[in-house]
Formats: structure tokens, sequence, C-alpha cells
């Protein structure tokens, strides 16, 4: 049995102008909102294996249990000026927010021949509270104290059990083709910013039904030419009680459920060794290194299939998500590798409000890792959107809402350990 305990603490704040129109672009002097996110947390995981015989093959039975648990106060306040990234105009809001749930994992790994079949279930039991001691309007955008209580303070507390069952199965067709399945049973709890809106012009329904999933996946996987690796998969997921926005024209949004949504579609995922090609010795590496081109597509149709916005195209959808690059990779002393990623059209809302539909964008990274004393340190570094892509990463509804914009090209700089 392994037992690992971990737990950690950080801090994330966020600054914007207010505003008083969705979507529009606040005048210079508009003070500042900043936004405080503190997060405390601890997880205790308990793992087991235990290998036994039936007929000539090994079977594996693992089990797992899990314990975590969160502090996350969320504190909003009201700048007296633009720059003003402390809120000293005074608070707007504050909110207490926890989570415990526990975990029970069991699955075994049955081997026949060229079959596995891997039976498993899950226990969870999610408690979630979220509870607003303080929600004020934001008041003048050009300063002064805050405004008007934004109506009752929220306060919402969940218990959630769930089982859920799932099965794998895999043939090994030849040495280098597998033929998969899967079929499991998914479950996605109120979130916080469900069960009590954090900002004003979002209001959130009063009932909400957690989210249930069924995924089913039929997939091959190989190896080709000695050195390309292949993985192509066709996917359906079934989301009943679907949670979430409705937008409306003045850039207000509702959140509730938003009925049954159906995804389903594909991956194909390549990558090929182009050393290891020309030496025709794959997997074998080259005395040079390994030169990998890989790339992978998604194509995704989703659409709801009953409820209010039956036939529309859900949230934070697009058609494709689209990857390529090319590594670079000489004794496990140094790793460059170069990524685009692509990504299609899709919309901040349920309803296909077009006030609220973000356009595609690709973005560019680069990463060094070089790694030292026998692998034990790694000095890595890189630069994201490395041609300072302009686009939207999301969309924020409600009064001095609208666009959150993608992070610019920006550096970064680290060193790791693996004592």
């Amino acid at each position: 049995m392994e037992v690992i305990a971990s737990g950690g603490f950080y801090e994330r704040m966020s600054r914007r102008q207010a505003s008083t129109n969705f979507g529009a672009l606040a005048n210079p002097n508009h003070v500042s909102i900043v936004q405080t996110q503190r997060f405390g947390m601890g997880t205790v995981q308990a793992r087991l294996r235990h290998d036994w015989e039936l007929g000539s093959r090994t079977q594996t039975l693992t089990a797992g249990l899990s314990l975590f648990g969160t502090h996350a106060p969320v504190l909003v306040d009201k700048g007296d000026a633009p720059d003003d990234s402390v809120g000293r105009a005074g608070a707007l809001s504050r909110a207490e927010r926890s989570t415990m749930a526990l975990s029970l994992v069991a699955e075994n790994a049955f081997r026949f021949g060229r079959w596995s079949l891997v039976p498993g279930v899950r226990f969870d039991l999610i408690r979630q509270a979220v509870a607003e001691s303080l929600d004020l309007q934001v008041g003048s955008p050009l300063g002064g104290a805050p405004g008007d209580p934004n109506g009752e303070p929220g306060n919402r507390q969940a218990l959630s059990p769930v089982l859920l069952p799932g099965l794998g199965l895999q043939f090994h067709a030849i040495d280098a083709l597998d033929v998969y399945a899967n079929v499991s049973r998914g479950y996605k709890p109120i979130l916080y910013n469900d069960g009590v809106a954090f900002q004003s012009g979002v209001t959130v329904s009063s009932v909400l039904a957690p989210t249930l999933t069924t995924t089913a996946e039929v997939g091959v996987r190989g190896r080709a030419l000695g050195s390309l690796v292949y993985d192509v998969s066709v996917f359906y997921v079934n989301f009943e009680n679907t949670v979430g926005l409705i937008g409306n024209d003045n850039g207000s949004a509702t959140r509730t459920n938003v009925g049954r949504m159906v995804n389903f579609g594909g991956d194909v995922a390549l990558e090929w060794d182009v050393l290891g090609f020309i030496r025709r010795q794959a997997p074998e590496p080259s005395r040079y290194g390994r030169l990998v081109l890989f790339g992978s597509v998604q194509l995704l149709s989703a659409r709801f299939w009953s409820g209010p916005l039956q036939g529309l195209r859900p949230q934070y959808a697009p058609p494709y998500v689209a990857r390529a690059g090319v590594s670079y990779l000489w004794k496990d002393v140094l790793k460059v590798m170069a990524l685009s990623t692509f990504l299609g059209p899709h919309s901040g809302v349920d309803n296909a409000n077009p006030s609220f539909d973000l356009p595609a964008y690709r973005v560019f990274d680069v990463s060094v890792e070089a790694m030292f004393a026998g692998g034990k340190f790694s000095l890595v570094g890189g630069i994201n959107n490395l041609f300072d892509e302009r686009y939207a990463a999301r969309v924020r509804p409600g009064g001095g809402g609208g666009f959150d914009p993608g992070l610019p090209r920006n550096l970064y700089v680290g060193l790791s350990s693996r004592l």
C-alpha cells in the first residue's frame, strides 16, 4: 500500500476597470475592481495493488481512497483610482467557499489471451458550501463608495453521494496494433459559481440539478513504419441536466439547467520519430537524439438535444481543436519543443447569442529544458504566445463584464528537482 499526503496555499489576484455596459470599452478614468481568491487545500491518498493468478495470466486488482478538502474565500473590492490594486474605496463582496470530497475507487484488470477486460467502480461523496456575507453593486465607475446591496446574499450547500461504474476493453490484434473501447458514467457537481454568482448582471436559478454524463469511446492505436505512433478514436458523450449560461442582449445572463447535451466526434493523434525512421531501428534512439514531429486534431459536434435550447450549440465547444509541433531530445540532457494550437470559433454562452461570440485563434509556444546532475535537476524556460496573438479566452457576462483577453507574449524560467 502507498499513502501520499499533500497540501498547499496560493492566492490569485486580478484587476479590471469598472464599467457600466457589457463588452464596452471602459473610460480610462474608471476606477479598478480588484478580485482576490485564496485557496488552501489538502489531500490524503491511499493506493493498493494486488496481483493474482487466473489460469496462466496475472490479473491485477487496484483500489484507492482519497480525501480532499479546500477552503477558498473570495474578496472583491472597489478601487479609488484606475491603477488601484488594493481596493481602497471599499469592499464589494465577501464569500466563503469550501469543499470536502471522499472518493473510493476499485478496478480489476482481467487478461485472457489477447483480450483485456477492466471493470471498475467509483464512489464519491462531495460536500460543497458557498456563503456570501456581503454583495454590493459597484456604484459610480468614476469613484466613490460601493452602491446598494445586490439582493439577498447567496447561501447554498449540497451533499452529493454518487456511484459511477465503468468498463474498459482492449484487444491486442498484432504486435503493433491494439483495438480498445470503454464506457463510463461521470458526474459534475454544482460549481461555486453555479451556486452563487459573484458578479452583477448574472442571476442563478434557485433550483440547479448536477450534471451526469455517459461517455463511450472506440479506437485503435499502434505503430507503423517503425517509428510512426498513432491513436485514432471516435467518442460519444451524453450530458444530462447540463448547467449553463443563457445570455441576454443587454449583456446579462442567467445560470440554470439548459437541457440534455450530446457531444460526438473523433480524435487523431500522430507522433513520428524522424531520426528513428532514417535509421530504421526505431524505437531505439539515434546517437544524435530524437527529432519528433507530432500533431493532433479533435473534431466535435455538440448540440442540445432537448430542453429550452434544443438544437443550439453549447458554450466553449469549438468545432475543431488542432495542435502541431516538433520536439528534439538529446541524451536525456536537452529538450526543445515548439507547439502551435489552433482553436475554432465558439461562444461563451449556451443560447448562441452573437454578442458572446468568440472568434477562432491560434497561439505558438516554445520551451527549453536542460537537465543536469544525472537528471536530478532541470532548468526550464520558454515563451508562450510567441507572436503575441490577440484573442479572447472567455466571456464574463453581467455589468462591467466583457471579453477576457488571453495572455499576451510572456516568458518564464524555473528550476525543478527530482530528488
